[in-house]
């Protein structure tokens, strides 16, 4: 049977649409930029503990990732490490005493690897997070835009947004990509391609917020412990940190807590939520479009921020009951952001593979 999965090449940070068919040789990719290969086995390793939403990584491939948007079908599951079927892990014909004690271990392991990130995220301080960031910071320093118009309306965006948010630590990047996202030490990168693809400040507004959440729940550092374990505390990680932060992706419950945040921020900003929902339904269309011709240099906003129907309802709802709406920016202000880029003649284009 051929289940839907979304994928992640290890070359760019595209956040691919695929289809595969188990097979005893392997995973046989039926559609998707991947189309006719064949992913063995013995290849796949364990991304995610979830097994609601389950995920894998390739043993030799960095950065080369599957995950399914919902339980791995039973018939299919005993072929996937970690997976279990009819209760049983696949290929467990008895069960000794002693398999019940490190049954038991390996539960308590797990918990303790599953809870790791969550609890001890929040004590690291936010100093400690820094250097995992000096590469990244390095990499994107010669495409920083900044004039002194598009500086002072940043400033003003994010005073709107979040008065204690220290305007110094978000930036404007001259990478043409749709896209923002927050790094460790409580900075955010904006993205001119999100600009220029933004009709209007109130469109950024709910992405900016988005990322002030991920940045108040310290949701970087819970991903980059989760998925590199506790090296990062511990250093010499960062070098691959760098390419981690630019394609990672959070949990459910994290991207929903962040658009809680976001709506909050907004509510009380009394900036509108429709045009955010609009810019969400809008950069959905976009990505059916180029998966359809399997685009390969293409990064939208969605590859590290997936989109259900839910995210984007969840903004028009909260607009109800609220129409002493205000602009989150003047249009002069508006474009001053928009055109930092191209009007800061030291600002030179970062390419996008420089990130992924």
């Amino acid at each position: 049977m051929s289940v839907r999965v979304w994928h992640f090449d290890g070359q760019t940070g595209f956040r691919h649409q695929a289809t595969l068919t188990a097979s005893l040789a392997g995973l046989v990719v039926d559609r998707g930029a991947l189309e006719g290969q064949t992913i063995a086995w013995a290849d796949l390793q364990p991304l995610s503990v979830d097994r609601a939403f389950p995920a894998f990584k390739h043993r030799t491939i960095t950065g080369w990732q599957i995950g399914f948007e919902a339980p791995i079908p039973a018939d299919i599951a005993p072929f996937f490490p970690g997976q279990t079927k009819g209760g049983k892990r696949a290929g467990c014909l008895t069960i000794w005493p002693v398999a019940l004690v490190l049954a038991a271990i390996s539960l308590a392991i797990l918990w303790l690897i599953m809870k790791t990130p969550g609890w001890l995220a929040p004590y690291v301080p936010i100093e400690w997070e820094e250097p995992l960031a000096v590469q990244l910071h390095k990499t994107v320093a010669p495409g920083r835009c900044e004039t002194p118009q598009s500086k002072a309306a940043l400033a003003s965006f994010i005073r709107k947004l979040d008065p204690t948010i220290d305007s110094a630590k978000v930036s404007i990047v001259k990478i043409d990509m749709v896209n923002a996202f927050a790094v460790p030490g409580g900075s955010i990168m904006i993205l001119d391609g999100l600009l220029r693809a933004a009709k209007s400040p109130e469109e950024v507004a709910g992405v900016l917020g988005h990322e002030m959440g991920h940045v108040k729940n310290r949701d970087v550092m819970r991903s980059m412990i989760s998925e590199l374990g506790l090296s990062v505390l511990l250093g010499g990680v960062e070098a691959t940190a760098t390419r981690y932060l630019a394609s990672q992706s959070f949990s459910r419950s994290a991207e929903t807590d962040s658009d809680d945040h976001s709506i909050a921020l907004m509510k009380k900003a009394r900036i509108s939520p429709i045009p955010t929902a609009e810019f969400f339904k809008r950069m959905a269309a976009e990505e059916d479009a180029v998966i359809g011709k399997r685009a390969k240099a293409i990064v939208t906003y969605l590859s590290s921020h997936p989109l259900s129907e839910g995210r984007e309802a969840a903004y028009r709802a909260s607009a109800a009951g609220q129409t002493d709406y205000t602009p989150a920016l003047t249009d002069s202000e508006w474009q001053s952001l928009v055109n930092a880029c191209k009007d800061d003649p030291n600002a030179r284009a970062i390419p996008v593979n420089a990130l992924f």
